[in-house]
C-alpha cells in the first residue's frame, strides 16, 4: 500500500480510579492538515483524581505545543519540570509523558519520560528498536532520564502505549498483588494473534475491561 493512501488512527480509553471523579491521565493528539504529521501525547500526573488531572493536562498541552514548534525533547522536559506546580505533600513537581510524533511518510519519533515502554506491533509480532537514553536537568523532579526512539512504520503497524495505571492495575489485590505488570504485554499480544485486524477501538476496550 502506498503510504500516501494510508491514514493514522489514534484511539484511547480511560477509566477513573475507584473513588475518584477524574482521571489522572491526559491524552492529546493533533494532526497538521498541511503536512499530515500527527503528534500524540500521553501524560500521567502525580497522585490521582483532580490533582493528577491538572498536572497531566498541563504537561500534555506543553509537550504537544513545544514539540509542534520544533523544540528539542530535552528542552521540552526541562520546561515542563520547571513549570509544573509543586506538590505540597511530596514537595516535587512531577508528571510522566510519552510523545509519539509520526510524519506523513510514516517516520516515527518517540520520546518517553517515566512511562512504561511503548509496544510496536507489525502483524502479531512485537518489534524492538534501540532507545537512546539522555539525561536532563529536572529541577524539583527526582527523575531525569528521557528515552528517544525513531523508526519507520508500515501500513497496519500498531504503536501501543500506556501509563502505569495499566501496568500497576490490581496492585495489592489477591490476583495481582504486585500489579498487572508485564502480563499486559502478553495479553495484548494474544488479542492481536487471535485477530490481527482487530480495530484499535476494540483493542483498547478489551485491555481496559480486562484490568478494570
Amino acid at each position: 500500500m502506498n503510504p500516501a493512501s494510508s491514514f493514522i488512527e489514534v484511539v484511547h480509553k480511560q477509566i477513573c480510579k475507584k473513588g475518584q471523579s477524574a482521571v489522572g491521565d491526559t491524552i492529546l493528539s493533533k494532526k497538521d492538515q498541511k503536512t499530515g504529521r500527527v503528534v500524540t501525547v500521553l501524560s500521567d500526573g502525580l497522585g490521582s483524581g483532580i490533582k493528577a488531572s491538572v498536572l497531566s493536562t498541563l504537561t500534555a498541552k506543553m509537550a504537544l505545543n513545544t514539540i509542534e514548534a520544533g523544540v528539542s525533547g530535552v528542552k521540552v522536559a526541562e520546561t515542563i519540570c520547571a513549570t509544573l506546580p509543586i506538590c505540597s505533600n511530596r514537595k516535587i513537581s512531577y508528571a510522566t509523558f510519552t510523545i509519539v510524533d509520526i510524519s506523513k511518510d510514516n517516520y516515527t519519533h518517540i520520546i518517553e519520560y517515566d512511562n512504561p515502554k511503548y509496544l510496536h506491533f507489525r502483524g502479531s509480532n512485537i518489534l524492538s528498536w534501540s532507545r537512546e537514553k539522555t539525561q536532563f536537568k529536572s529541577g524539583a523532579s527526582r527523575r531525569n532520564s528521557l528515552y528517544f526512539s525513531q523508526f519507520s512504520t508500515e501500513p497496519g503497524d500498531r504503536i501501543i502505549f500506556f501509563s502505569d495505571g495499566v501496568s500497576q492495575s490490581g496492585l495489592g489485590s489477591r490476583k495481582y498483588p504486585l500489579g498487572y505488570g508485564d502480563s499486559v504485554i502478553g495479553y495484548i499480544e494474544s488479542l492481536i494473534k487471535e485477530k490481527e485486524d482487530i480495530s484499535a477501538s476494540s483493542l483498547a476496550d478489551k485491555i481496559t475491561k480486562k484490568l478494570y
